[in-house]
């Protein structure tokens, strides 16, 4: 039998439910009270969720405050209004709701739909203050609560159109009240107070709407955070079990055990019912079955013909050679459309005969050579993978490869490491990505003797100007790798480009003797370069090729590791500054440097002074023109003889005390 609810029937119920939770034990009692006083933040979905958080930790200190503070203006409407006997009533039914307010606190659906509450009271609040306003004929000492109360809508955490929707609801109240007292409006008093809540209508309209789009701003950051926090975890999770896996394949190299830790864990993360395995016979050079588990292959005819298939890898043009070419799993939602079904080709014939419905296929490639084939399918069902899961999918299947080839998976994980190393040391010098990898941070170093060269290309904006980006990107790309090239050639550290500069420095990490020298030699292979490329590109368009200006100076740098989640390895020093003048300076075609580096290459090199060059910021610098190698220390062919690398060799102890 269904009975209605009655309203004695639900405050019964309230009741009962508060004396429940009440009468638990201490614990549970002291935990409920941190719910509603030190609410926990939680990871929301919805900016609804969020409210109701915010809300929650207003609403117990919000409800004990509603508990008293309408109390102590009790002996003053008493006094000043006498004869209105609801006005006590009004305030007492404020206390009232912070009373029910906070005990309603102790009931979980209630905190945790907390904004609810706090609109309730609002209503209450709002209302009863607006009827006292009204009832008292606008009176300035009261307008001014009435003003303050309604200023204050805006900073409590709803949504605008609940915010909005007490405006309405207050003001109502009371010009209804209002409109029974028969209020002066002649009266400076009344209309100032008018005044008053009229401006903090408005104001609350219009801060109502901008904090609560702020709000919405904050939580859609905060989710975005989140979800990036989210996704960052995921992949934790995915390198563990990458790890794990490689942790168990390192620990045997039967190929029945690999197979059983790929199928178990394709199984349970990608709803993957059958593999299949085909290995390279590294003899006849041809595919050949090893093992399966698919259901369909139970047939003794269609298994006896997968056991029995050869697939050349090596013929042109055949599925195999192009998957192996390809390099990477190839995925087919419905094979029957896809595939090509080729008659002559024995893949094709397999995939035609096993009745696949869709599969991936997975190259197992080891040292570059090919290793085997991976099929997985679920048989006549469709076999929906994201490219997300194909790609775990493939990598787990690369740590298995170079087990399946009978070499060690150690080899194969130290290769992801040496890549690993390789792409730090894209970035930072060996030196400091050593120490980064093994202290967790770089220490700072001043090196007394460094070498700092800049180059930079006359009129490159003009030249830039006329040139679509992909042709800019082009040349200077293929511009900057052979400077990478020359500057590792002779040990000098590349720090960066910035726009068509680019700026190197020899001494360090690694300190030695010779940089001056080494910065020397790349400005000069660095020309030679250009005018090769000035020369072919005058034969090849009739058109000239940029010009180049190179400076290089000598002194003391500070050099050290900047950024924490995308590492610079950069130099500062008055010495920095000092080589890019020497660049600005300088002319097209010409390496110009300064006295201290010619001081100490003036042995090996041809230096032509300019005498004293006004410097912005300097005043007057000495500056020399590097002519090319000395006479003596050059072969026929114009390149360092055995004389020089001798001087060279001799200067290659660092001097004490270089880096500190």
């Amino acid at each position: 039998m269904i009975t209605a609810a009655t309203p004695k029937g639900m405050a019964g119920l309230f009741v009962k439910r508060l004396v429940q939770t009440v009468c638990t034990p201490h614990v549970q009692l002291l935990q409920v009270f941190r719910e509603i006083f030190l609410p926990e933040r939680s990871e929301f979905r919805s900016f609804r969720e969020e409210l109701h958080y915010q809300s929650l930790r207003v609403s117990g200190p919000g409800a004990i405050l509603l508990m008293f503070i309408t109390l102590p203006y009790l002996g003053m409407d008493a006094k000043l209004h006498p004869q209105i006997s609801i006005l006590p009533l009004l305030r007492i039914v404020v206390s009232a709701a912070g009373l029910l307010s906070f005990l309603s606190l102790f009931l979980r659906p209630v905190r945790q739909h907390a904004m609810y509450l706090v609109y309730a009271n609002l209503l209450i609040v709002q209302g009863s203050v607006a009827a006292i306003t009204g009832l008292v004929g606008a009176h300035s000492s009261y307008t001014g609560g009435y003003a303050f109360v309604t200023v204050a809508i805006c900073l409590l955490p709803l949504p605008r159109i609940l915010a909005w929707s007490v405006l309405p609801f207050s003001g109502i109240i009371f010009a209804s009240a209002l409109a029974g007292t028969k209020p002066d409006f002649g009266s400076p008093a009344v209309q100032y107070g008018l005044q008053d809540l009229v401006t903090s209508f408005i104001t609350t309209a219009l801060f109502v709407y901008v904090l609560d789009r702020s709000r919405h701003t904050s939580f859609l950051k905060t989710l975005r955070i989140q979800e990036q926090k989210e996704r960052t975890e995921d992949a934790r999770r995915e390198v563990q079990k990458l790890s794990e896996f490689a942790r168990k394949v390192n620990e045997s190299t039967d190929l029945e055990t690999i197979l059983s830790e790929i199928l178990d864990y394709v199984q349970a993360n990608f709803r993957i019912k059958g593999m299949l395995l085909q290995l390279v016979d590294p003899q006849t050079k041809e595919l050949r079955y090893f093992k399966t588990n698919f259901q369909s292959f139970h047939d003794l005819d269609l298994r006896s013909y997968v056991e029995s298939l050869r697939i050349p890898i090596g013929v042109k043009g055949s599925t195999a050679t192009s998957i192996f070419r390809r390099g990477k799993p190839i995925y087919f939602p419905n094979m029957r459309i896809a595939w090509r079904h080729r008659d002559d080709d024995p893949l094709d014939q397999f995939v035609a005969r096993a009745d696949i419905h869709s599969a991936l296929i997975v190259p197992l490639i080891a040292q570059q050579a090919p290793v085997g084939l991976l099929y997985f399918s679920n048989y006549q069902k469709p076999l929906p993978l994201t490219p997300h899961e194909r790609d775990t999918i493939y990598a787990f299947c690369e740590q298995a490869a170079g087990a399946i080839q009978s070499r060690s998976l150690l080899e194969q994980v130290q290769m992801e490491r040496e890549k690993s190393d390789r792409l730090l040391l894209n970035i930072l010098p060996e030196k400091v990505a050593r120490e980064l990898k093994e202290e967790g941070s770089v220490k700072p170093r001043m090196y007394e003797h460094a070498t700092v060269l800049f180059t930079d290309f006359k009129g490159f904006t003009r030249y830039a100007a006329s040139m679509s980006p992909q042709e800019l990107l082009r040349e200077l790309d293929g511009v900057f790798a052979q400077f990478d090239s020359v500057a590792e050639t002779y040990g000098m550290e590349k720090l960066k480009t910035i726009g068509d500069s680019y700026m190197c420095v020899g001494g360090l990490p690694e300190e030695n003797g010779t940089h001056p020298v080494d910065a020397c030699l790349t400005a000069i292979e660095m020309l030679a370069f250009m005018r090769q490329a000035t020369e072919l590109r005058e034969l090849a368009t009739g058109q000239k090729f940029w010009e180049i200006r190179i400076g290089i100076h000598t002194g003391s740098v500070v050099a050290g590791v900047i950024g924490k989640s995308k590492f610079a390895y950069d130099i500062w020093g008055d010495a920095v500054n000092i080589a890019s003048r020497m660049e600005s300076n300088g002319e097209p075609g010409r390496v110009n440097i300064s006295e201290a580096t010619a001081e100490t290459v003036k042995d090996f090199f041809l230096l032509h002074h300019r005498g004293q060059v006004d410097v912005k910021n300097r005043g007057a610098m000495d500056m020399y023109f590097i002519e090319g190698l000395r006479p003596e220390l050059r072969d026929l062919n114009g390149q360092p003889n055995e004389r020089f690398r001798a001087l060279h060799r001799a200067m290659l102890i660092p001097k004490p005390g270089n880096a500190t």
